[in-house]
């Protein structure tokens, strides 16, 4: 730790870090701060200079702050950072993150690797209305793998919208409307998954609708209700799934 003309600037290094199912090696985070302004680095390495495997490094600088009610809030800007994982390489970006008084913004947030990416932008509030958007275009499902105990064999290239729908308590939920190709699970074969759900605001429901197609075949068809006041599902709840087997 060093404090020279009223700066702080520290770093803590770990040979390992684990998390199960992530371990991180040579891992180090760098603190600054001046002032009301901070910059926060972290990196690791568990490629031990060999060119495959899992690296990383994210820079924010960020900057403290009250806000017009007097609430301490906090902004950052994640600075071009990247993760390789599983031999990928991701980028990851944002332009403004804003939290404070019991909600957040994000603008321009997105994590992006070759084809595929995911884009975040918009707020999340605990006591009034807000929307937060994502967007996915051809997110490739086979991450998930590596973040469970073993294989579960799930693939599939998911594109399309979701909005997380802030409280006013009784219509928090999630718009989705994605469509996800090749999709497989437990190495079985699911075709085209279609999965959308649509707020209904005179009964103060979500409609819960989720298709497959396999060579034009449908051997999964759910529909239900969600209702966010009471958090139950009702109403008329339907599956038909044949044709699929599961080891």
């Amino acid at each position: 730790v060093r404090n020279p003309e009223k700066v702080f600037a520290a770093a803590l290094k770990a040979g390992e870090i684990s998390a199960r199912p992530i371990m991180m090696k040579a891992a180090c985070l760098g603190v600054e701060a001046c002032d009301d302004s901070l910059l926060l680095s972290y990196y690791y390495d568990n490629t031990q200079g060999k060119q495959e495997g899992n690296r990383g490094s994210l820079s924010m600088d960020g900057r403290l702050f009250r806000n017009e009610a007097g609430k301490l809030s906090a902004s950052a800007v994640i600075l071009p950072s990247s993760i390789m994982f599983n031999s990928t390489q991701w980028a990851i970006k944002s332009r403004e993150l804003i939290y404070g008084d019991a909600s957040a913004s994000i603008d321009g947030f997105s994590i992006s690797s070759h084809n595929q990416s995911i884009k975040v932008d918009g707020g999340w509030a605990k006591e009034k209305s807000d929307t937060l958007g994502i967007a996915l275009d051809r997110f490739g499902l086979e991450l998930l793998n590596s973040l469970t105990s073993k294989d579960m064999g799930i693939a599939g290239k998911v594109t399309g919208k979701a909005m997380i729908i802030s409280p006013t308590m009784e219509s928090a939920g999630i718009l989705l409307n994605l469509l996800c190709d090749s999709t497989a699970f437990a190495g079985r074969n699911m075709g085209t998954l279609r999965l959308a759900s649509v707020w209904e605001e005179e009964a103060r429901k979500f409609n819960i609708v989720c298709r497959n197609l396999i060579e034009g075949r449908q051997t999964i068809n759910l529909m239900g209700d969600y209702y966010p006041s009471s958090k139950e599902i009702a109403g008329n709840i339907y599956a038909r799934i044949k044709d699929i087997s599961y080891r």
